[in-house]
C-alpha cells in the first residue's frame, strides 16, 4: 500500500514537471500582446520615418560599454539607420507569424529583436507602456505553451521550468507595476488629499473640456474615484490571487484603463494594462478563448 502511494505520488510529481502552468494563459496573452504591437505599429506608419529614419526627429541614446544593448540599439547607429523599414517589417511579419506555426520561442526571439531596437531608437517618447512590453516581450521569450509535446522526457522537464518561471515574472512584474505606483502615490499629497484626478483632467495636457463643469460642480464624486483607484492599486496585489474577487477586480481596472486611453489619451499603456489581465484568468476561461479564435 506504502508503495503505491509513493509511485502515484512520483507520477503526480513527473506530470506536474512535464507541463506549463496556465498554457492556454501563455496563448492567450502572447496573442493579445502581438495583437497590441501590431495595431500601434500599423498607427506609425505615417510617422516611421520622422520616428526611425536616418534624419529622425529623435535624439539618439547610445549605451557606451554595454553590447548586449547596443545589438538592441542598432537603429542609432548610422549605418543601420537607413534599414528602418526591414526592423518595422521584420516585427510585423514576426507578429504576424506566430499565429499560425508552433514554434513560438523563435519568433518570439524575432519580435523581441525588432521591438526592442524600435524602442530604444524612440527612447525619448516612451512612457512605462513601452516599458513594460519590452520587458513582457524578453519573458515570452522564455514562456512555453506546448511543453507538452516535447518528445524528451528531459528537455521537457527543463521547458517547463524556465516556462514557469518566465509566467511567474510576468506576472509579477504586473502586480509590481500596481505597487509600486501606489507606494508613491501615498508618499505625495496630491492622492492622500483626493485631488489628483481633479488636477490631471483640469490640466492642458490629460484634460478634457467636457469633463470640466463636472469636476468643478461634483468635485466630491473626483475625491472618490481617486481615493478607489489607489486602494485599487493597494489591494490587486492580494485580492488577484482570490478567484472570487477577480471578475469585480477586472471590471475595475479595465474601466480605469479605459479611462486612462480615451479620457487622458494614453492608448498605449491603457489598453496594454488590459491585456497584462490575462496573465491572471483562469486556464479554462483561456483555452475557451483559445478554441474560438483557434490559434497556436
Amino acid at each position: 500500500m506504502q508503495q503505491n502511494t509513493k509511485n502515484i505520488n512520483f507520477r503526480l510529481l513527473d506530470n506536474s514537471a512535464s507541463y506549463a502552468w496556465f498554457p492556454n494563459n501563455v496563448a492567450l496573452f502572447r496573442k493579445a500582446i502581438y495583437s497590441f504591437i501590431l495595431i500601434f505599429t500599423c498607427l506609425q506608419f505615417p510617422y516611421l520615418k520622422n520616428l526611425y529614419g536616418p534624419n529622425s526627429l529623435l535624439p539618439i541614446h547610445f549605451y557606451d560599454g554595454n553590447k548586449g544593448l547596443q545589438l538592441l540599439n542598432l537603429l542609432s547607429h548610422e549605418k543601420f539607420a537607413p534599414y528602418y523599414l526591414f526592423f518595422v517589417g521584420g516585427l510585423l511579419a514576426s507578429c504576424l507569424l506566430a499565429f499560425f506555426v508552433k514554434q513560438q520561442q523563435v519568433l518570439a526571439l524575432l519580435v523581441y529583436f525588432f521591438y526592442a531596437n524600435l524602442y530604444h531608437r524612440s527612447i525619448a517618447i516612451q512612457n512605462g507602456g513601452g516599458d513594460l512590453l519590452s520587458i513582457q516581450l524578453l519573458y515570452l521569450i522564455f514562456m512555453n505553451e506546448n511543453t507538452g509535446e516535447i518528445a524528451s522526457k528531459n528537455r521537457r522537464i527543463v521547458a517547463t521550468a524556465v516556462s514557469n518561471f518566465a509566467f511567474t515574472a510576468a506576472r509579477l512584474q504586473v502586480i509590481l507595476v500596481y505597487l509600486v505606483s501606489a507606494i508613491y502615490k501615498l508618499k505625495g499629497t496630491h492622492w492622500m488629499s483626493g485631488d489628483a484626478l481633479q488636477l490631471v483632467l483640469l490640466s492642458s495636457t490629460y484634460g478634457v473640456n467636457f469633463l470640466k463643469p463636472a469636476l468643478l460642480t461634483f468635485p466630491v464624486v473626483f475625491k472618490m474615484i481617486t481615493w478607489c483607484v489607489l486602494l485599487f492599486q493597494l489591494l490587486f496585489p492580494i485580492l488577484v490571487w482570490i478567484r472570487k474577487a477577480k471578475a469585480g477586480l477586472f471590471i475595475f481596472g479595465i474601466s480605469m484603463h479605459l479611462g486612462i486611453t480615451f479620457i487622458m489619451r494614453i492608448p498605449d499603456f491603457g489598453l496594454l494594462m488590459i491585456c497584462m489581465y490575462l496573465l491572471f484568468c483562469t486556464n479554462e476561461w483561456c483555452n475557451t478563448q483559445r478554441k474560438r479564435f483557434k490559434f497556436y
